[in-house]
């Protein structure tokens, strides 16, 4: 009785030993834009890697398998416009023993390359035809392309299949807009908040102080930055420590550059127009109207009227600031500003008085 269980544990083990699956890991270039040439990757003139699949087997016993692979392309585009099965691709049997690695040059190869279908009727169906052959970048969406690897024994698909997605977030970041400091304020702390309006994930401030007989800010940058560091996001705070300070009375230019990364490892650099700002000769924070600036930001739409009414009527501030009735100073008001960005729906109600 015991080896008849004995016996039958064996052979559950061994089909579950069968039915194991190829286990597949991709990796994707770090796109943020592309052409319909860089997408057709089996028909494009100019081949760039784009991305890597990474096959491993779990063979039963010393038993090699065969394999072949299945791709699929989709859109999703950001005006709400999709298509799917934009390209497909299927290889010929290739063998595991126990493992291989394959990128889209790879599949190239006309020895491992069975079917390819790049359907440019579909491509025509988004409006992206027009814009390929301009030889402009391929508008702003979601590129997914689906891949699916299924195990052959014995010269016969067994059925187990293994499936990865590699997927493209092409935001085509194509300016970079400054918001503050204000240009021309003359008020402005030492510390400053930089904001500004970029599309992409990172970028760089760079800020110059303006030397004595230079005349424009195109000769300000021509010198070395004050302070030149990478951004994740498009809001700086001008650190207390650490870097050299903004000097009272002197008067910066900044600007920001942004970079696109694009197919084969090369890169777009967006720059912004050039902005100046004088800090404040007292040393203190930023000029009331410049905070008034960046608050009306910071609450968004919702209470443009109060503020055209502000413009409207030629209000002025009489330095007294309050919070629910309570004199806060102009830093406070600063720190309330950045609540407000992280939490605009916090705000009940917004008064002049």
């Amino acid at each position: 009785m015991r080896m008849l269980i004995l016996c039958s544990l064996l052979a559950a083990g061994a089909s579950q030993a069968l039915a194991q699956k190829i286990l597949i890991t991709t990796t994707a270039a770090p796109l943020e834009q592309a052409t319909v040439s860089d997408i057709d990757f089996i028909r494009s003139t100019t081949p760039k890697w784009l991305f890597t699949i990474d096959l491993r087997d779990q063979p039963q016993g010393n038993q090699p398998a065969d394999a072949f692979l299945e791709i699929r392309g989709d859109i999703a585009l950001t005006n709400g416009r999709s298509v799917q099965d934009v390209l497909y691709m299927k290889t010929k049997p290739f063998l595991l023993d126990p493992a291989r690695t394959l990128t889209n040059l790879d599949l190239r190869n006309p020895d491992l390359k069975d079917l390819y279908i790049f359907d440019e009727n579909k491509l025509e169906a988004l409006g992206i035809k027009g814009i390929a052959l301009s030889g402009a970048l391929l508008p702003a969406g979601i590129y997914t392309l689906h891949v699916v690897v299924t195990k052959i024994l014995n010269g016969q698909p067994t059925g187990e299949m293994s499936s990865a997605d590699i997927v493209y977030i092409f935001r085509n970041p194509s300016r970079v807009e400054l918001l503050f400091p204000m240009d021309g304020d003359r008020a402005v702390s030492p510390f400053p908040l930089f904001q500004w309006l970029y599309d992409g994930p990172s970028s760089q401030l760079a800020i110059y102080e303006k030397l004595p007989g230079q005349q424009s800010p195109e000769e300000a940058v021509s010198g070395v930055p004050v302070l030149e560091t990478n951004v994740d996001g498009t809001v700086f705070q001008y650190p207390s420590g650490g870097v050299r300070a903004l000097q009272p009375g002197k008067t910066y230019v900044w600007r920001v550059s942004g970079r696109a990364l694009s197919a084969g490892g090369g890169s777009e650099d967006i720059q912004s127009s050039l902005r100046s700002f004088t800090v404040s000769r007292n040393g203190g924070v930023s000029s009331l109207s410049s905070l008034l600036d960046e608050l009306e930001q910071a609450l968004g739409p919702r209470y443009e009227p109060v503020f055209d009414r502000i413009r409207e009527q030629g209000l002025a501030s009489t330095g007294s600031i309050q919070l629910n009735g309570i004199t806060i100073t102009t830093e406070q008001l600063r720190q309330l500003i950045e609540e407000i960005r992280a939490n605009p729906e916090a705000v009940r109600s917004v008064q002049v008085q």
